[in-house]
């Protein structure tokens, strides 16, 4: 059966490349190295899976497993036909090295979740539900009843192409999140390079900063502590996204060029709403370079403006469904324009911390140097000027001064800088490099620059960045999953439990254990149904939910409050792990087994070494 798990995840690996692979077979460019290649097929399946679900949602068509196959292996033909037809280059030798590198990328990201045995966090667990969900939907769902009320709107290209893959490979929404979630944290490196060889035509300063991105700067490599899935398909496509508007900006308009933009521009923003922003900002930075160049030269050639134009507003229109979906059910909860009322435009000395643990370790630190340096040098080279403008913007919104952008706080800015920390320092160093091999041209001076730094700053990174999770966010362990796979096996679906909880953010209450993941893992109902609830949910019914999670964290005892707030929700079962101490606090939180054990009406069904589960009798 391990094998055949095994075998059924390769498959699924290698379908996520079939879409991409077809579009690639007919529409590839001639100079990209394998690192490129791989980065393109990769964004443009993810891109068409998601604009895929949101047109079979639109027309109301299910994605069977047989609807599925056919397109799946209507890929394959196309691919097949024309890699025939076309006969791409081939040099099996790089492709070696390629697999070679991402395969330490993707060991690294692995090593790093190494502890955990779900996604982690509090985000995780909606995420896990929305996947499980697309998987029952067969696609793009419209709510996900029965486990939340309400109708879904949200950014959705992580759990279209999550629920792809686990639909393909057996595995069930929580597998699959984790595993595909490190591995696309792998993946980031892969856009990194091809943002950076787009800018500078060398894969040397491209393969320096997939490095640094990979094991000096913190994120994105902390998303993992806070299961932001979302934001990591999104830097992706991000990435590559700017790779192919630098493309088309510099000259190179070709058809496959033009499709792959307007493609991964509808990705972009069907991944998250921040990745729409920025990426916006970078279009409209090279709309502005062809108004002002055209100035220099009273050349208005128009198929320069037009080749960004036409594929960003194609990609905007295949995602306007949606947008205008969002829209109308979000009721004012996205804020657009800027507002300046979280501060009084001064940082406090706990938001510059915050940042700075966000932009550390110290290793990142030493980027962040170079980058500041090399800001200076890329406004002076024109071929970097664009790049620097939007990353000069991208680090200005990191600075908390309390002003928001589209509902965007500082700190969620913070969060994509490394993109220009880590492709800024590389052009630095590359150009040092360039330097010094200027000096002694027979020497290899300057590659050997190159590559001392590359690992240098490898090891002291790696080092720094072994610890990718935060102890205290680490919500599920070993028993819990044992626990809730017994669920599975022994109760019937309509149980519903209580679980302990602790406060949480905006009024909403988390599970402290386990107890956080019965909605997604198990499908049951549990007095903290994830943070997500709110969504779509009516104001009042959403205070009523927020009320039995406040009540639950106040219980330490079965006493009346206890069974008064068992019979108001209709909780019928219990769920406590023993001893979890919320955020470092001294006691254990909420109710234990020993307690339990003396509870009225109360039968115990299973026990392994720190889980209990109760039924109402």
């Amino acid at each position: 059966m391990q094998l055949i798990q095994i075998l059924r995840t390769v498959l699924a690996f290698l379908a996520l490349l079939l879409p991409g692979l077809a579009f690639w077979a007919w529409f590839q460019n001639k100079e990209d190295d394998p690192a490129q290649i791989l980065a393109q097929v990769l964004g443009i399946s993810f891109s068409l899976i998601a604009v895929g679900a949101l047109l079979f949602h639109l027309i109301g068509l299910q994605v069977t497993g047989w609807i599925m196959g056919i397109l799946l292996a209507l890929c394959l033909g196309v691919a097949l036909f024309g890699i025939i037809k076309n006969k791409p280059t081939f040099v099996w030798w790089h492709w070696l090295v390629l697999f070679l590198i991402l395969g330490s990328f993707v060991f690294w990201r692995f090593w790093q979740a190494k502890a955990l045995v779900l996604p982690n966090w509090v985000d995780s667990q909606h995420h896990v539900l929305i996947v499980r969900k697309f998987i029952e939907a067969g696609g793009l769902p419209a709510s996900l009843e029965p486990y939340l009320p309400g109708p879904f709107y949200y950014h959705f290209s992580f759990h279209s192409v999550t629920a792809f893959f686990a639909s393909i490979s057996g595995q069930n929404a929580a597998q699959a999140t984790l595993m595909l979630g490190q591995v696309l944290n792998a993946f980031i490196g892969l856009g990194i390079y091809a943002l950076t060889k787009s800018l500078t035509k060398d894969w040397r300063p491209a393969l320096m900063a997939a490095i640094f991105v990979t094991f000096v700067t913190k994120m994105p490599g902390y998303y993992l502590t806070w299961g932001r899935y979302t934001l990591l398909t999104g830097t992706f496509l991000l990435a590559l996204a700017m790779a192919f508007a630098q493309k088309i900006h510099t000259g190179d308009r070709s058809l496959g060029n033009t499709i792959t933009l307007g493609l991964l521009t509808a990705g972009s923003l069907l991944s998250h709403y921040l990745i729409a922003f920025l990426l916006a900002f970078y279009l409209i930075i090279l709309g502005i370079d062809w108004i002002i160049q055209s100035l220099k030269s009273k050349k208005w050639e128009a198929k320069g403006l037009l080749a960004l134009i036409i594929p960003s507003l194609g990609g905007f229109l295949l995602s306007l469904p949606w947008y205008l979906h969002v829209i109308k059910l979000s009721s004012g909860r996205y804020n657009i324009g800027v507002s300046a009322e979280r501060s009084h435009f001064w940082p406090k000395p706990e938001d510059w911390e915050y940042v700075k643990y966000i932009l550390g370790p110290v290793a990142a630190y030493a980027l962040i140097a170079l980058a500041l340096i090399a800001l200076i040098f890329a406004f002076i080279k024109s071929d970097y000027r664009k790049f620097a403008v939007w990353s000069l913007l991208v680090m200005f919104f990191t600075v908390p001064t309390g002003i928001e952008f589209m509902g965007f706080r500082g700190d969620y800015f913070a969060l994509i800088t490394f993109i220009p920390i880590t492709i800024l320092s590389s052009l630095l160093l590359f150009w040092l490099g360039e330097q010094l091999q200027k000096w002694k041209p027979k020497k290899q001076y300057g590659n050997i620059f190159l590559v001392v730094v590359a690992m240098a700053m490898l090891l002291w990174g790696s080092n720094q960045n072994k610890k990718a999770i935060n102890s205290i966010t680490i919500i599920a362990n070993k028993d819990d999953v044992e626990a809730m796979d017994w669920i599975n096996a022994h109760l019937p679906e309509d149980a519903r439990f209580y679980v302990n909880t602790t406060y949480w953010g905006y009024g909403i209450y988390r599970s402290v254990d386990g107890g956080g993941w019965l909605l997604p893992y198990t499908g049951r109902f549990s007095v903290a149904p994830t943070t997500f609830f709110p969504y779509g949910m009516e104001a009042e019914d959403a205070k009523t939910w927020m009320s039995w999670g406040e009540k639950a964290s106040k219980i330490t005892e079965c006493d009346e409050s206890f069974y008064s707030l068992l019979a108001e929700v209709k909780l019928d079962h219990i769920y406590v792990r023993d001893g979890v101490r919320p955020n470092n606090q001294k006691e254990p939180a909420g109710i234990q087994t020993d307690t339990l054990l003396g509870c009225p009406g109360l039968t115990q069904l299973y026990q392994n070494n720190s889980v209990s589960i109760w039924k109402l009798d």
